[in-house]
């Protein structure tokens, strides 16, 4: 037998289909058996004046549920209540018995339709789907329903009386019977964990992405006067009117005292201290994360699905704001001239645990959504199983892939490893010595091959910088301001959530103090040895790639 046998209509009777398999909360499995298995009925209706146009939506049987010691029984299944709402695939065959036994009841239909109806259901344990036990099904989940509604943990609702008899609604899209239930999953409550992503989590990634777009506005600046120079230098190689004497001493005059200001220095420390600190907060941050989620949905603060798919949803999206933050920070100690080994294996191993939480926090499907809350919230009308509420969504989140977040940063990853080995390399004697023993065209060869890596290189950046200081601006800063909105109430506002949002205190009060009152001298003295090391010294490259610049220029001859 198939694991999933799907009703469709066609010219004398319902033809068998297989392949179905979705995602199912309680509100659309309600709607999915009891809406819309009578709303198909009156196009088969032999005294229907209602023409036939094709179903949108197909009845469904499910094979592989309803299993006893005996084999596949829905007919034993389904009159007790304790094993109806055991699973999702229970409580399914067993709503769209009951609505084809009143479907085929209260519609004429033909002779062949109802044989082969008759014909499928005895597979699944249904000797007569006329005498199936519709209306104890029915009772059966009314009243697991309403003592549902009672349980206002998770919000407010309440249900009407239970009809008694079936009525297809006007405009054919639902029986009155699904309108008495379907109330059950209206006001759900979905609340977020606050260990997770409450207000002072957010505030504190909200400040953690203001201080990295803040860097990296500070540190174009700051880095200006060399982007200009790497821009100018190979133009004016073929046109010397590019930049003119006296804006260029000017300009280059501002630019060199800015580099040197008290600003400058602040923003290298800050740098510096920033991404270090950050590593650690996302890291411990990310560590604990995969700790909840190894445990239980009690352990998560989880009481029902909604609020679940809340969480992973925040988990994921303050996963990729701290891995985006990072990476963008590390981009901006490369600019500064800071980037060291160290920073890059804390930015690496922050990176890998975003990858494993995007990998792991993803929307359970229905069999791991009834795992996780098995045990929860029992009721006694629902056979002691959870609350009927426990397994409905108000809303889908989006949830993201992790390749297809991660693999662009794994390749940035790469790349700055990849000029770190090489920047350290060339920076020994061995390589040094080796490149000295070459003849000039070889070591202009090389210096010709780095100056194009090196466009290739700066251009990629560009492309990364962009595209992380757009999501950071647009998408995370965005959702996470009004996430934070969202939970402004005070008594939410833990010890845990004070602490995150002070986590930043002594990197700003750092760097506010050197803004104020460092002197600006002491910037060169201790950037001196975090300066990146160059394959040539600047002026031997300049005038390895560009001869005579100077006196071509200045309408000397070579």
């Amino acid at each position: 037998m198939d694991d999933f046998l799907v009703f469709t209509s066609s010219t004398g009777g319902f033809p068998l289909k297989y392949g179905f398999r979705q995602h199912l909360d309680e509100g659309a499995i309600l709607s999915a058996t009891l809406a819309r298995v009578a709303s198909n009925f009156p196009y088969l209706d032999d005294s229907s004046s209602v023409q036939y146009s094709g179903f949108a939506e197909p009845a469904v049987l499910i094979g592989n549920a309803c299993n006893t010691d005996g084999g596949v029984n829905c007919t034993e299944i389904c009159d007790n209540r304790t094993e109806i709402f055991r699973s999702w695939e229970n409580q399914w065959n067993c709503l769209t018995l009951s609505a084809l036994a009143l479907s085929l009841l209260t519609f004429s239909v033909n002779s062949s339709t109802t044989a082969f109806i008759g014909d499928t259901v005895k597979q699944l344990g249904v000797d007569n789907i006329t005498d199936f036990n519709a209306w104890g099904v029915l009772s059966a989940t009314h009243d697991c329903a309403v003592a549902s509604c009672r349980d206002q943990s998770m919000g407010n609702c309440s249900l009407g009386k239970l009809p008694s008899h079936l009525r297809i609604s006007d405009d054919g899209s639902g029986s009155n019977i699904y309108d008495a239930l379907h109330p059950v999953c209206s006001s759900i409550d979905g609340s977020v964990n606050v260990d997770l992503a409450g207000p002072g989590v957010l505030v504190s990634y909200i400040m953690q992405a203001a201080i990295t777009l803040y860097g990296w506005a500070l540190v174009h600046f700051f880095t200006l006067r060399e982007s200009l120079e790497w821009i100018l230098t190979p133009l004016r190689r073929w046109s010397c009117t590019i930049a003119p004497a006296s804006t260029k001493r000017h300009l280059k005059s501002f630019l060199t005292r800015c580099e040197k200001s008290n600003q400058a220095h602040a923003l290298r420390t800050l740098l510096a201290e920033f991404q270090e600190a950050q590593c650690c907060f996302i890291t411990a941050v990310q560590i604990a994360v995969l700790y909840a989620s190894s445990q239980s949905a009690v352990f998560y603060g989880a009481d029902n699905w909604q609020s679940l798919v809340n969480d992973l949803s925040a988990v994921q999206m303050l996963a990729i704001a701290g891995a985006q933050s990072i990476l963008l920070t590390q981009i901006n100690l490369r600019r500064a001239k800071l980037s060291s080994v160290y920073s890059l294996v804390l930015a690496t191993v922050a990176s890998v645990l975003a990858y494993v939480v995007l990998e792991r926090a993803t929307n359970p499907n229905n069999d791991q959504a009834y795992r996780i809350f098995a045990g929860q919230h029992p009721i006694d009308e629902c056979g002691g199983n959870p609350s009927l509420r426990t397994f409905c969504l108000k809303q889908e989140s989006e949830f993201y892939s992790a390749l297809h977040w991660m693999l662009p940063q794994a390749a940035l990853l790469a790349l700055l490893w990849g000029n770190k080995l090489w920047v350290e390399t060339t920076g020994t004697t061995w390589y040094k010595k080796r490149l000295n023993k070459l003849s000039y065209t070889k070591q202009e060869t090389i210096a010709w091959t780095e100056r194009i890596c090196s466009v290739v290189v700066t251009l990629y950046f560009a492309g990364e910088e962009i595209f992380t200081v757009y999501l950071l601006e647009t998408s995370m800063l965005g959702s996470m301001i009004s996430d934070t909105f969202a939970l402004r109430s005070l008594p939410q506002w833990s010890i845990g959530q004070v602490i995150a949002v002070l986590v930043w205190a002594p990197v700003l009060s750092r760097y506010l103090y050197l803004v104020i009152r460092e002197s600006p001298t002491r910037s060169q003295a201790l950037s001196a040895n975090c300066l990146t090391v160059n394959i040539f010294p600047r002026r031997y490259r300049a005038r390895l790639l560009y001869p005579n610049i100077e006196a071509i220029c200045s309408g000397e001859k070579k």
